[in-house]
């Protein structure tokens, strides 16, 4: 287990080193006017490109593949929604502040940045890459989701990142397919965007119950595919 950790924790290391880096180089090259392309978009675009060369370093040695939908049926289409509403409603009571989409292309940069770019970059890596690296296990899954909330470097969403790492952890565990933690991801981070945008009005207390609620029968669901 201490190999395994110690595995996993080099790949996140090795993974935020590069993608600062890579942002750094962004930033240096466009110089964005808008607050949000740095905040949101350029950690997402950075994040992608490391993604893909880890991917492109690990390939032959990864026992599934991106495309791979084998582990997905009518089940698991009520059940990845389901869990997706939940993980929207659960980063409601995080402390995050909302990002004020204040025009057209700071909605357009926050959709392809959290609803693309960030849950395929993040469930292909932690997901995928890392918890293959770290062999699949529950305890990989528990120090995965560890290094995700880590990762975030963020204290406000680190028990929300938790937590939501848990949860597409054992999904991809369930599916044995990256496809199903990246649905949920994007519908999660979708359901923000909206909110953010004041076209989706917050889910109040009984509203966030219900759908966290909704969320653990999506997660029934999932186990039993």
């Amino acid at each position: 287990m201490k190999s395994d950790l110690s595995s996993g924790f080099l790949w996140c290391a090795g993974f935020l080193g590069i993608s600062a880096l890579v942002s750094w180089m962004i930033l240096q090259a466009i110089r964005p006017a808008s607050e949000n392309l740095w905040l949101i978009a350029i950690p997402s675009v950075s994040g992608a490109i490391v993604t893909s060369f880890f991917y492109y370093l690990a390939r032959k040695k990864l026992p599934w593949t991106i495309e791979n939908a084998s582990g997905l049926d009518l089940r698991s289409a009520l059940g990845i929604p389901a869990v997706g509403l939940g993980l929207f409603a659960l980063g409601q009571t995080s402390p995050e502040p909302a990002w004020p989409m204040r025009d057209g292309i700071d909605l357009i940069a926050a959709f392809i940045s959290m609803v693309v770019l960030g849950p395929v970059s993040e469930e292909i890596f932690f997901r995928g890459l890392l918890l293959n690296e770290m062999r699949r296990t529950n305890f990989s899954i528990w120090a995965g989701a560890a290094l995700f909330a880590v990762s975030h470097l963020n204290p406000g969403v680190l028990l929300f990142a938790f937590a939501s790492g848990l949860v597409l952890g054992k999904v991809v565990q369930w599916s044995g397919t990256v496809l199903a933690p990246i649905l949920i991801h994007s519908i999660s981070n979708f359901l923000t965007v909206l909110t953010w945008s004041g076209w989706l009005v917050p889910p109040g207390a009984m509203a966030i119950a219900a759908l966290v609620l909704a969320g653990s029968c999506g997660l029934l669901v999932l186990r039993r595919t």
